[in-house]
């Protein structure tokens, strides 16, 4: 296979990066400065924490958020980008003194020009021909700038969602230990994290170091991130980059390419150097207007001196999240307190701000919409709902909820969801159960109803008064299957007592329990003695047992070995006295 010329510098710089990946630190663990940025489309201003992409005509405001007493004098320069192989036109370039008053105050406003496809923004320190020095590298090595802005993007991206795993898993630990197992299943389903199931094997307090080691590993592919900072340049050379970061020695591969891309980032800007300038990367992580830098290297006010350069949201059409239900054929109560609806397939949904504003919309009884907040929230697997905006007699019995919020500027329409409302319902038992229920062990029952989903508890009330609680599950969602614990049991009349969420009254089953059949296995006597043992189950159900003419009657139980001592009808009275008032029944 022939390369040509001019990709081996650009190899040789990768496999660099690959054989130092394990000795490069990835970790932005060095707080920089804070810029205020908000986005404005139309008439609608945004956070800079609900921006997922930048389109032509998008005002920007940024404010340089520096300390009253910064000694050091910082340019505010914002660039717009269009590919690797065009240089920016002089006009793209917009700087602000931020150490000025009207800087200060007021911020600056830019507009994403047409044919942008992506912003960087740099704090440079002043010095002597300063700007022009800066867009002079910028114009000669913009594809280093392109990509970039790429890889620092992915990163911030993929650090939310590190960041979010990390943060609940610890938090969970300090309060609810037990629930750490089930939380950090639902947090690595939401937030596609890698999660080493052998963590669970150790002792609770080694679990959380467990499964937050080895952070360059945890954040796994992710479709929808990778394709908002899709890699705008072309041909043999990012061809190449490609297929080598995919590798897993380059922390590609089944993982995402945070690291890769944290070790190409200190590749490419340590190839930008000048006497005046160094150029290093700052990972933008957003909250609510704020954009806080994170550094991984000490910025230098010598010569050559740090340029800080951060990454805004690419200018490209949007990309919609790929939210789906994690069960389309599961039902839900809209009843149930702190109603979930699980979800996966876009984790930037639960680590970001980027979707905001979600609720569902439920059709009510009289056919009006009723609109139920949602929250998203990755420790849960799913949205959470509120229902107690409105009265259960609002609802139907049965109606489908659709989840929708906004996707930045852009409404979206989530799955939909079947919801049921609590009601008082008909059961009804399955035929082959109507005589399912017998005393000395543990049986099931099949009930159907269209308010299945919405059971909160069932109990087995017996004739005695006497309540048992019963297991139970959900296979289908108009049907319970019911395990109901009947080793003490009393035979007779009983009442199966099924509460729902939000109901008061619970509704009732009549059924009846039955005494299992005796079943006789042998009977031992001995020649010449007057008492036999009779081994079995159900002992207690006999009355007496004749033998060769010899007519025997119940003396003593032994439920736990199933034996019952057998006297014949010459044992004295006081026996079978006692046999009928203690023994049996």
């Amino acid at each position: 296979m022939m390369w040509r010329l001019d990709t081996l510098p650009l190899l040789l710089v990768v496999l660099t990066s690959v054989n130092s990946v394990h000795a490069e630190t990835a970790a932005f663990d060095l707080s920089g400065p804070r810029i205020d940025v908000r986005g404005t489309r139309g008439d609608k201003t945004l956070p800079i924490s609900q921006v997922p992409n930048l389109q032509p005509g998008d005002r920007i405001w940024l404010h340089p958020d520096l300390p009253e007493d910064q000694s050091a004098h910082y340019l505010l320069i914002a660039v717009f980008f269009r590919g690797s192989t065009n240089p920016p036109p002089d006009n793209w370039f917009t700087k602000a003194e931020t150490w000025k008053k009207r800087a200060r105050e007021e911020g600056i406003i830019i507009t994403v020009p047409q044919g942008a496809q992506q912003v960087l923004l740099f704090l440079a320190p002043e010095t002597g021909g300063d700007f022009s020095t800066l867009r002079s590298t910028v114009q000669g090595k913009p594809g280093a700038f392109v990509r970039a802005s790429q890889d620092l993007n992915q990163a911030s991206l993929d650090r939310s969602r590190l960041d979010q795993y990390i943060t609940a898993v610890k938090q969970t630990s300090d309060s609810d230990p037990k629930a750490l197992h089930e939380r950090s299943v639902l947090l690595a389903r939401s937030l596609a994290i890698k999660l080493d199931p052998q963590c669970f094997d150790k002792p609770v307090e080694q679990q959380t170091s467990c499964l937050t080691q080895h952070t360059d590993q945890l954040v796994l592919d992710d479709g929808h991130s990778q394709s908002m900072v899709a890699a705008l340049t072309s041909g043999t050379s990012s061809d190449l980059i490609g297929q080598l970061s995919n590798t897993r020695l380059a922390g590609g591969g089944y993982y995402s390419p945070y690291v890769g891309a944290i070790v190409d980032l200190a590749r490419i800007m340590g190839s930008l150097h000048t006497a005046t300038y160094q150029y290093i990367p700052a990972l933008a992580l957003p909250k609510h207007h704020q954009l806080n830098l994170k550094l991984n290297n000490p910025p230098s006010f010598r010569k050559p001196k740090s340029v800080l350069v951060v990454a805004l949201p690419a200018v490209e059409p949007m990309q919609l999240p790929p939210l789906r239900a994690v069960d389309s054929n599961q039902a839900f109560c809209l009843q149930r307190p702190a109603l979930v609806l699980p979800v996966e397939g876009a984790p930037l949904v639960f680590s970001t701000a980027l979707a905001h504003d979600f609720a569902m919309r439920v059709q009510s009884e009289n056919g009006s919409t009723v609109e139920l907040p949602a929250l998203a929230d990755a420790a849960r697997g799913g949205f959470v709902i509120d229902p107690h905006v409105v009265q259960v007699s609002q609802l139907a019995a049965r109606s489908k909820g659709k989840l929708h919020g906004f996707w930045g500027y852009q409404s979206f329409a989530g799955p939909d969801f079947d919801l049921q409302s609590a009601h008082s319902a008909k059961w009804s038992v399955a035929a082959a159960d109507q005589s399912a229920l017998i005393i000395g062990r543990e049986d099931t029952l099949q009930v159907q109803s269209d308010s299945a989903t919405c059971v909160e508890d069932v109990i087995l009330r017996d004739q005695q008064g006497r309540q048992i609680r019963a297991n139970w599950k959900l296979p289908k969602p108009d049907q319970l299957e019911i395990k109901v614990p009947l080793q003490d049991g009393t035979a007779g009349p009983a009442t199966l007592l099924i509460k729902q969420y939000g109901m008061t009254k619970p509704d009732e089953i009549t059924l009846r329990v039955y005494s299992e059949a005796a079943h006789l296995e042998r009977f031992a006597i001995n020649a010449g003695d007057q008492e036999g043992v009779l081994t079995g189950t159900r002992l207690d159900e006999v009355a007496s047992l004749d033998l060769k003419g010899i007519h025997f009657l119940p003396v003593a139980l032994s439920r736990a070995n199933q034996t019952a001592l057998i006297g014949s009808e010459c044992v004295s009275n006081r026996y079978a006295a006692r046999t009928e008032a203690n023994s049996f029944g």
